[in-house]
């Protein structure tokens, strides 16, 4: 094992909800309104108001009933972990202390616990409970986004000047850091054999893979010196990956054959897939042209709303990746991230999540897509 791990003891009890108005564990009231301005084919809500940045947790920040949002802010200070009750609107502050890791959450498929990346930290945190507790402490390590698969938890680490991802179980046991050769952009665990990780490097050649106990590293995609791939990730339980190739193509990859083909020619930049792999969202840029869903089979797509988010980056104004490929989760300009929408579906594929700078600060909107007319929700055509 590389690297100093130990347990860590959990924070104090949460306060007193008769003793403050705020603070971990209170209740505030819903701040949801309708968002007239970004509707499209699908009417769309705005839910966080409160001054200050809100975006989604993680990628899949959906509880697995469907009930709950989780949701990052530093609405009160340092950025922490809320949910949002999607039937009410009601909004809980979930986390307290040292500022969470933004974008770093992932929910147990269970629905009570949600790990999350805090200093050179993983932690686990119970809704149920709000217990707070230490997975794993790293020491001197960066952290980046968890991805989680079962009671497989994974994140990009770097130690020193040694880049790689950090893997082990959700009750802290058999962690190790994997070193890789260059910065981690992104990774995630396969979403049938869980042995595998898809990991992105920072500049090309990016796309690859790895076993999880660090074995077997191979390159999925070489792409040529002008093709930029970016936000790679799994197009539901198929197993396949979708990715968007910049600035203007949205592309699907066989797991099994590398086979590339492009699904649709249009600025998709963000892509998310619903659960089963039948739908994606994506956001658009370079033009922005809104929120759209597209059939991963036909390439068919649907623009569903707007987001009218400030989408800022230095590195997104460019129709290549730039020479120097250091930008890795680490490197990321977090003010950049802020203004991107970042769209995820819920778990019964009805509500797409997304987050928007319209308004100078950040918020959280959802569009419903039951209006949507067949074939792309509802009753298919006959």
């Amino acid at each position: 094992m590389h690297g100093n791990y130990e347990e860590a003891a959990p924070p104090s009890n949460c306060r007193s909800r008769q003793a403050v108005d705020s603070g971990k564990g209170w209740w505030r009231p819903p701040e949801s309104s309708e968002a007239h301005e970004l509707a499209g084919p699908a009417r769309v809500r705005q839910l966080t108001a409160r001054p200050g940045r809100h975006h989604l947790a993680g990628n899949n920040p959906f509880t697995p009933d469907g009930e709950a949002l989780i949701v990052a802010s530093d609405r009160d200070g340092p950025t922490q972990l809320f949910e949002l009750l999607l039937a009410d609107g009601r909004i809980r502050q979930l986390t307290e202390g040292a500022p969470v890791q933004p974008f770093s959450a992932a929910v147990h498929h269970g629905g009570d616990k949600i790990f999350f990346a805090r200093g050179g930290s993983l932690w686990m945190i119970r809704r149920s409970t709000l217990e707070e507790s230490c997975v794993v402490s790293l020491g001197h390590t960066r952290l980046g986004p968890c991805a989680l698969a079962g009671d497989w938890l994974a994140a990009p680490a770097r130690q020193g000047r040694q880049h790689g991802f950090v893997v082990g179980r959700t009750d802290g046991t058999r962690w190790d850091f994997v070193p890789l050769p260059r910065p981690v952009a992104n990774l995630e665990f396969h979403p049938l054999e869980a042995e595998w990780l898809v990991v992105c490097f920072a500049g090309a050649p990016r796309m690859h893979r790895i076993r999880r106990d660090g074995a077997g590293l191979e390159c999925l995609y070489r792409c040529g010196p002008e093709e930029w791939i970016a936000h790679e990730t799994f197009l539901g339980v198929t197993g396949d990956l979708i990715f968007s190739s910049r600035p203007h193509a949205l592309c699907r990859m066989d797991w099994e054959t590398r086979e590339v083909r492009e699904l649709a020619r249009f600025s998709a930049w963000h892509p998310a897939s619903n659960p089963p792999g039948t739908l994606i969202v994506t956001d658009t840029h370079e033009p922005d042209e809104g929120i759209f869903v597209v059939d991963p089979l036909t390439g068919a797509r649907q623009r569903i709303c707007l987001s009218q988010a400030g989408n800022q980056g230095e590195e997104w104004g460019r129709n290549h990746p730039a020479p120097d490929a250091r930008v890795g989760w680490e490197e990321r300009e977090l003010e950049a991230e802020w203004t991107h929408p970042h769209p995820a579906f819920s778990p019964d594929g009805r509500l797409i999540a997304f987050a928007s700078d319209r308004s100078a600060t950040p918020q959280v909107y959802v569009a419903a897509l039951d209006e949507l007319p067949p074939p792309w929700y509802g009753p298919p055509v006959v």
